[in-house]
């Protein structure tokens, strides 16, 4: 009998993550770095930034399954010291992506 076949394909998601309810001051900062610093280490992720509005922290990252996803949420970042809540979202398709903003800046 044949080992079973993982038949899910990759998938890349969004992940809100938010730090504290409160704006950004410089005395967060430290904590925000601690946190940036852990996420940085994940093979998964694909890029981080910091943001202003309802999160801290956007995220995107590629797991091999919907099950690593899970594990990468639940297992891993809600339990960053500093990390309040996580959101996720799977990215269906990507409509437009361009990184060659430079020469408009």
């Amino acid at each position: 009998m044949l080992p079973e076949r993982n038949t899910e394909k990759p998938a890349a998601c969004f992940i809100v993550l938010k730090l504290w309810r409160t704006s950004i001051s410089p005395l967060i900062w430290p904590k925000m770095e601690s946190v940036i610093k852990a996420v940085s280490e994940f093979k998964e992720l694909w890029c981080i930034v910091v943001t202003t509005g309802g999160s801290n922290l956007n995220a995107e990252f590629v797991v091999k399954s919907l099950e690593e996803l899970h594990d990468l949420v639940y297992n891993r970042l809600s339990r960053i010291d500093g990390v309040q809540q996580v959101e996720s979202a799977i990215i269906m398709k990507y409509i437009k992506r361009r990184y060659d903003f430079g020469a408009y800046i």
